[in-house]
């Protein structure tokens, strides 16, 4: 988390329990980028922490994941179990556009979607089963068809804010690469993970 603009978060099924506590958890142990040097230190009380933005992704979804009131369960699940979180679950990456908020309808994908029935949209979005004959455009699927929601998960994943993980402007990939290697080294030698990791089975 502490070396990623987007942690997309995918499963195939709503929900896993085990699986929203895993992201809480390593959210708790994310190291501070500052630990690694006091520069850095100064650097990060003065600007901020910066956090990912969080995308959750369902995969192999069925025709009533897409009602709009189990969109809106889904929804209210996760803005429950993510109120305290830091993580960025309302960056545009949604599976309908609010309107109200940015002043533009998006929406020739997901028509059937809107704030008034399935509340204000987190960073949600759905991607249905795959079947032989998905592009089968006479058969009724209850969701628009495969290739234009992946077309439209592409673009609002590309068009997402980047936030600067580092003090360096335009970090190259070798350097990001480094900067993991660090970042994983401070992880390892935090005593309150060496302490979590004494509790896990």
């Amino acid at each position: 988390m502490s070396v990623c603009h987007v942690l997309i978060a995918v499963q195939d099924w709503f929900t896993d329990y085990s699986f929203i506590r895993y992201i809480q958890t390593a959210e708790m142990l994310k190291p501070s980028l500052s630990a690694s040097s006091a520069n850095q230190e100064t650097e990060s009380h003065s600007s901020g922490e910066s956090h990912p933005h969080l995308l959750l992704l369902h995969n192999r979804c069925n025709l009533e994941d897409y009602l709009p009131n189990s969109v809106k369960s889904m929804q209210d699940f996760y803005r429950q179990a993510f109120q305290r979180s830091n993580l960025q679950l309302n960056s545009g990456m949604y599976l309908y556009s609010d309107s109200n908020k940015n002043g533009n309808n998006i929406d020739s994908i997901s028509k059937a979607y809107s704030v008034e029935i399935c509340g204000r949209p987190i960073n949600l979005f759905l991607l249905p089963e795959i079947y032989e004959d998905y592009d089968n455009k006479d058969i009724y699927r209850g969701h628009p068809a495969f290739g234009e929601l992946a077309k439209r998960l592409r673009w609002i994943i590309l068009g997402v804010n980047r936030h600067q993980i580092t003090n360096v402007p335009n970090i190259s990939e070798k350097g990001w690469f480094h900067f993991c290697n660090k970042t994983w080294e401070s992880i390892k030698k935090c005593t309150f993970f060496l302490e979590y990791e004494r509790f896990l089975p």
